[in-house]
């Protein structure tokens, strides 16, 4: 038995992807990653930011979808904002763990196939300076309209 990798279908506007930047692609059976080291959207702000879109199985088709570019236009139109907020929360971590001088944009689907139903979410990984063996997130509440919360 072979297990295929995750891929882009033949028909998918690539071109969508090249119109953020200039991207990558890491797939394995489950999951396609796209990711963009410095999308010329996303400059500016607090530290350099990547993007990536994630998309998980149980979707019809790791192409990303219109949701997924939705999310990341909202980010870039609420850029100063949400970086704001997220440095917020992490000022609310203890000073120890250092300085974010990096961070990523996450667009993330999954979905179950045998549903249909999808689920999307926003955030923000990054690690510290004092604590690099861990990735915490800055997680978008949809209904507060704001980054509100860290994962770790």
């Amino acid at each position: 038995m072979t297990t295929r990798k995750a891929a882009l279908t033949a028909g998918f506007d690539r071109a969508r992807l090249d119109a953020l930047g200039t991207w990558t692609a890491d797939a394995d059976s489950d999951n396609l990653d796209l990711t963009w080291d410095a999308p010329p959207a996303l400059a500016g702000e607090w530290v350099p930011l990547a993007l990536r879109f994630h998309s998980a199985s149980g979707t019809e088709s790791f192409d990303p979808d219109d949701r997924m570019f939705e999310l990341y236009l909202q980010f870039v139109a609420g850029k100063e904002r949400y970086c704001e907020q997220v440095r917020e929360l992490i000022g609310e971590l203890d000073a120890e763990l250092g300085e974010v001088r990096h961070a990523t944009v996450v667009v993330y689907r999954e979905g179950d196939a045998d549903e249909g139903a999808h689920f999307y979410s926003l955030c923000v990984w990054f690690h510290t300076s004092g604590d690099p063996e861990h990735l915490y997130q800055a997680e978008y509440d949809r209904d507060e309209g704001a980054f509100t919360r860290l994962g770790g």
